[in-house]
């Protein structure tokens, strides 16, 4: 919401075994970019990561088109965060982002897993 800090829940596993579940509070930024830049700040914990496999599991329509390259939009700053999201993306041997918005089993299966 508009003023709100963002707030990242997210849950880190490794063959099916959860090895870190972290919650973390970010300063406001514009709702456009708050996907990249909580994706960002996922990304710098994964790093020990980047030559594994990783699938991040979503929940954000937003997120997951500007990822994929498909998100249609002419506003520079949330241009310019999705460049700089997919360069760091390109750091990362084999990664992939699913997208649970619009599947309601999928959806609550990803909320419990992240409140749980």
């Amino acid at each position: 919401y508009e003023g709100e800090d963002i707030e990242i829940l997210f849950c880190i596993y490794d063959n099916q075994e959860l090895i870190s579940k972290e919650e973390l509070s970010l300063n406001y930024v514009k709702p456009m970019i708050a996907g990249q830049v909580a994706l960002m700040a996922l990304l710098k914990r994964l790093v020990v990561y980047k030559e594994q496999e990783i699938v991040v599991i979503v929940n954000d329509n937003l997120l997951y088109e500007s990822v994929r390259g498909t998100l249609q939009t002419k506003k520079t700053d949330v241009l310019r965060k999705i460049s700089e999201t997919r360069k760091k993306l390109a750091e990362f041997k084999n990664f992939q982002i699913e997208n649970v918005s619009g599947d309601f089993k999928e959806t609550e299966k990803w909320m419990a897993a992240l409140k749980g």
